[in-house]
């Protein structure tokens, strides 16, 4: 009797979760909202207001490669804003970063600030007490883009497996914006290893804060998400057993969390973070510069008969084919398909130099995205394409945890893009499928030659033997014929080394990436 209850139970669990479905979000309880009409007479607007009026057409940028100069300046825009903030995320994570920052935004929405929280729902689960707790804010509004129908894990499995071709298309975007005045867009997520604050693995990244016309057109884009009919107000989706009476107890335990971080080492450099004036004035004068914002249409996401193409992808093909010397590729994950690598054999046969940076397989994060790239890695080489790999570097300045484990090492999270050195591309499109056929993004084209050459400085201290490995074909003759294998060439120590195998990795990690190459997933890399 047991066994065919269970048989029940099972039935019935794979019945709900294949019939599930959700709701157009119009059938939601929720209301259009859109930026800040007259950004021009909050407290930052005023004082942008003569350097925007001097340089008309333009926007004003700042790099923030450094990690805690990036989480530093998100903290001070926070505390600065006055009447909005807007902030649109795949993945916020409640780690210690992440709790700081969700703290800034209930600090802001004290002050009276309209705080809108947009994030995608694939990371989400198990967040859900701290953004309901945000959302019960009478000044902050939390919606999830595309989300799963249940909260429960083991429902989301099945909800992912009968819904897999909406599921696994998510919302890349990458945007946190204040006052309609001031806006941070990059490859960073809110999570600790975007930040230097995670013990064994940070991303190397960079974000561009922007001031002008081109934060305007941020909101723009934003409003198109947050009125989507993929938006859904969040608390549709948390369970019914949480009592109001919890929700005070979360907002008391980011407030408690915010005092403890006061003592720690990551803290005390958030300590540091003074006034947005004071950060802002360290990198002035501005890089003033025309700039165009691309994002793809939330509607990317629909079924396969609405499906739109995506702005992104297109132009950064568009700017590749019209480079004249030299391509510059920043980016984690670099796959691509057959006609990826005829477009760059088109670009090599021009007489363009192609050069990449992206992640060994000892420093990725993503075992199956390094599979799709090692694949086509050797004709690239025979096609002239520079590739450098980033080595796993260690950061022995910070503390190792118990255990004896190692300290923290570095991966390649930027998708940066350069163009004959006059133009780049910043946001959070990278080299893959997925980044052209799945998720949206959002990225600006900045053009001009100084910051393009800052990003190229930053390619080419990265390649440098001592952090990254330079890839090339050896070639072997023999009596009956002649092969190539790639090599991986380094330096220790002022000495030269080259490996034959992929470097800094053991039997297994190679097995898996090897394993993973073989699925039938390359669309979905």
């Amino acid at each position: 009797m047991h066994r065919y209850r269970c048989g029940a139970v099972i039935i019935l669990f794979l019945f709900l979760a294949g019939c599930a479905g959700l709701r157009p979000a119009s059938e939601y309880s929720r209301t259009a909202s859109f930026a800040l009409p007259d950004p021009e007479e909050t407290r930052l607007g005023r004082w942008l207001a003569p350097e925007i009026a001097a340089h008309p057409g333009k926007s004003g940028f700042i790099l923030l490669p450094n990690p805690i100069e990036a989480f530093r300046m998100r903290a001070a825009l926070a505390e600065s804003a006055e009447r909005t903030m807007d902030v649109q995320y795949f993945l916020i994570r409640g780690d210690d970063t992440g709790r700081l920052l969700l703290e800034t935004f209930v600090r802001a929405a004290d002050r009276g600030v309209r705080v809108r929280l947009l994030v995608d729902d694939f990371n989400l689960s198990g967040e859900d007490l701290d953004i309901l707790a945000l959302d019960a804010h009478p000044n902050i509004e939390v919606r999830l883009f595309n989300p799963f129908s249940f909260r429960m894990w083991g429902f989301r499995m099945m909800d992912l497996i009968f819904h897999l071709d909406r599921l696994k298309r998510r919302m890349h975007n990458k945007s946190f914006i204040v006052d309609n005045t001031m806006v941070i867009v990059g490859g960073r997520n809110l999570a600790d290893e975007y930040f230097n604050a995670k013990a064994d693995y940070v991303f190397r990244d960079l974000d561009v804060l922007g001031v002008g016309p081109v934060a305007k057109e941020v909101s723009e884009r934003f409003d198109d998400y947050w009125n989507s009919t993929m938006a859904y107000p969040v608390s549709s989706f948390l369970p019914s057993w949480v009592e109001p009476r919890v929700l005070p107890r979360v907002l008391e335990k980011l407030r408690k969390h915010w005092e403890e971080m006061k003592s720690s080492d990551f803290g005390r450099s958030m300590n540091e973070v003074g006034s947005l004036r004071d950060l802002l004035e360290r990198h002035f004068p501005l890089i003033w510069a025309p700039a165009d914002v691309i994002a793809d249409a939330p509607e990317k996401l629909l079924p396969q008969e609405t499906r739109v193409s995506s702005p992104p992808a297109a132009a950064l093909g568009s700017l590749a084919s019209r480079a004249k010397e030299e391509i510059i590729f920043i980016t984690p994950y670099f796959v691509l398909k057959q006609r990826g690598v005829d477009f760059l054999r088109t670009l090599r046969n021009r007489g363009i130099r192609v050069r990449v940076l992206t992640n060994s397989l000892a420093s990725i994060d993503e075992l199956a995205a390094h599979g799709g790239y090692a694949y086509r890695r050797e004709v690239l080489l025979e096609e002239g394409v520079e590739l450098y790999e980033l080595k796993p570097v260690p950061d022995r300045r910070r503390r190792q945890r118990s255990f004896g484990s190692s300290p923290a090492r570095f991966g390649l999270h930027i998708k940066a893009y350069v163009f004959d050195r006059q133009d780049v591309m910043i946001g959070s499109i990278n080299l893959d499928p997925r980044s052209a056929l799945l998720d949206t993004q959002i990225t600006l084209i900045i053009h001009s030659g100084e910051l393009a050459q800052r990003v190229a400085s930053f390619f080419d201290n990265a390649a440098k033997p001592a952090t990254s490995y330079h890839l090339v074909l050896e070639r072997k003759e023999s009596d009956s014929n002649s092969s190539s294998k790639v090599v991986w060439v380094t330096e220790k120590e002022g000495k030269e080394i080259r490996y034959e195998d992929e470097p800094e990795v053991n039997f297994w990690r190679r097995l898996k990436a090897s394993l993973l190459s073989l699925l039938p997933i390359e669309d979905d890399l």
